[in-house]
């Protein structure tokens, strides 16, 4: 997560149209660039490059240069695809890794913080990890993962054929095509089956156990990175 700084009062950090001195830097990287390729290639072509570096560092998205944008998407897809990937089985009730520990998964929504204490936020920090200290695991997998909007969540219970509920139907359907929330995954290594206490306050606090297409689609994010 990156903050940005105020500007000073009476002071602007930026540079003519350029937010920030960084972009100024690097439009004269690329007004070097394009210098260079002026005296080799010719005219045109330096001016293309001043012209899409220019582009790249004056459109912003979300107060985000395209340049800094194409450079994350750039980061993630090699940092994805560095190293080997996990090996193991994906089972009917969860992963098989490769020292033969089955691994049970959980989600539950993120923890709501807004309006919550110092003292609040303490407390259930500490009962969550007294829950896991009694899963008597070595290691755990906890991570936020995305998970598509399910439209069959916001559908009525009875369905009564008429064209008011038809239209609500579509707009459901329509509103979560492509839309994404933030869920809590969990995964817990057992050999001998997971102590059934473990699983009752884990219920308590929200944790659901994932089965079917939904742990198959979780655990596919999960390891495969897809």
């Amino acid at each position: 997560m990156r903050i940005g700084v105020p500007e000073r009062f009476g002071r602007r950090m930026s540079i003519g149209p350029f937010e920030h001195p960084r972009d100024f830097l690097r439009f004269l990287l690329f007004g070097s660039i394009a210098g260079l390729v002026t005296l080799l290639a010719g005219v045109l072509w330096g001016l293309l490059i001043l012209v899409v570096g220019g582009a790249l560092l004056l459109v912003r998205i979300r107060e985000d240069s395209l340049l800094s944008l194409s450079l994350r998407v750039v980061a993630f897809h090699a940092h994805r695809h560095r190293g080997r990937p996990p090996t193991g089985t994906i089972t009917a009730g969860g992963w098989r890794d490769v020292v033969g520990r089955n691994w049970r998964f959980y989600v539950r929504a993120p923890y709501p913080i807004f309006g919550r204490t110092a003292e609040d936020l303490h407390m259930l920090a500490l009962r969550f990890t007294k829950i896991l200290a009694g899963a008597h695991a070595q290691e755990l997998i906890l991570c936020r993962v995305p998970e598509p909007w399910d439209a069959e969540v916001f559908q009525l219970e009875a369905r009564p054929q008429t064209p008011a509920f038809d239209e609500y139907h579509t707009l459901v359907q329509e509103s979560c095509r492509g839309q994404f929330h933030s869920s809590l995954l969990l995964g817990i290594p057992f050999t001998d089956g997971l102590d059934r206490g473990t699983e009752e306050n884990l219920a308590r606090e929200g944790w659901v156990p994932l089965r079917g297409v939904r742990l198959q689609r979780f655990l596919s994010f999960l390891l495969m990175g897809s």
